[in-house]
């Protein structure tokens, strides 16, 4: 009898984890879609400026006196050496 119990007890610890991992796996589509938006807004947003250094022709003077030289140093991006 004592062996069963411990048996019964056992399976409830599993059934318990069984459950947990279920709901883990079930949150893990909204949590890729998190993931997802936030990877299109960094494209988006390096996309953008990319373009309008193009744009204007400033690849040469994009240091940290520059806007768009400043703007992509404060997302920790670096165009080029410093001089």
């Amino acid at each position: 009898m004592l062996q069963d119990l411990e048996n019964l007890v056992e399976l409830q610890v599993a059934d318990k984890e069984i459950l947990r991992l279920k709901e883990e796996v079930a949150a893990l589509p909204k949590r890729v879609a998190v993931i997802e938006n936030k990877l299109a807004c960094v494209s988006y947003f390096l996309l953008y400026h990319l373009s309008q250094l193009a744009y204007l022709n400033i690849l040469s003077c994009a240091n940290i006196k520059n806007p768009i030289g400043r703007r992509f140093a404060q997302c920790g991006i670096r165009l080029r050496h410093e001089e």
